[in-house]
């Protein structure tokens, strides 16, 4: 058993100081193709990363908790806010999910600011009291609906409905101060 583990070594030692003595003189070359391809797959890497907007969104997540605080995040849901009151006008039965999914972003968002622990949105609200969100029960409601569009593309809305959890959403926004 030991000329056998002392041959195999043996073995590897050689293929080694073969390898060596092959590769010495190109080394420098191998180093420069290399280094290059590394900063051509950064470089890709950020691009892709920058056209996806996760650095931008988590740029402004940190902003969001740390720098800016309370006036940012009211400014941007705000803005939110609009653009589902916008798609809520629409016709279209597709732009009033839109506009339900928006709602729970913003949502978990705030929750997440706000420092509820959990990895999605239905944790952190467990993780909420009524005490802080005066329509806890509802916005749970609201989200269990959210999850059921999310699920199910065959789910019928009717108009009333959206506006409904829409309606939800907005009182929930109003108890954190997040619109007026």
């Amino acid at each position: 058993m030991t000329d056998y583990v002392s041959k195999f070594f043996g073995d590897l030692i050689k293929f080694r100081s073969f390898g060596c003595n092959f590769f010495a003189p190109a080394m420098p070359w191998i180093e420069l193709i290399a280094f290059t391809l590394s900063v051509i797959f950064i470089v890709l890497i950020v691009y892709c990363l920058s056209r996806s907007k996760q650095l931008m969104y988590q740029a402004d997540e940190i902003w969001d908790t740390f720098l800016a605080g309370e006036k940012l995040l009211k400014r941007r849901t705000i803005r939110g806010w609009k653009n589902i009151l916008k798609k809520m006008k629409s016709r279209d039965s597709a732009e009033w999910r839109a506009a339900i999914f928006e709602a729970d972003r913003i949502l978990g968002h705030t929750l997440r600011l706000a420092g509820y622990q959990g990895t999605s949105v239905h944790e952190r609200l467990n993780a909420a009291s009524i005490d802080a969100i005066s329509n806890l029960e509802e916005l749970k409601r609201a989200h269990t609906v959210r999850e059921r569009l999310a699920k199910d593309s065959g789910v019928v809305l009717t108009r009333e409905e959206a506006l409904e959890i829409v309606r939800i959403y907005r009182e929930g926004f109003r108890g954190l101060e997040l619109i007026d």
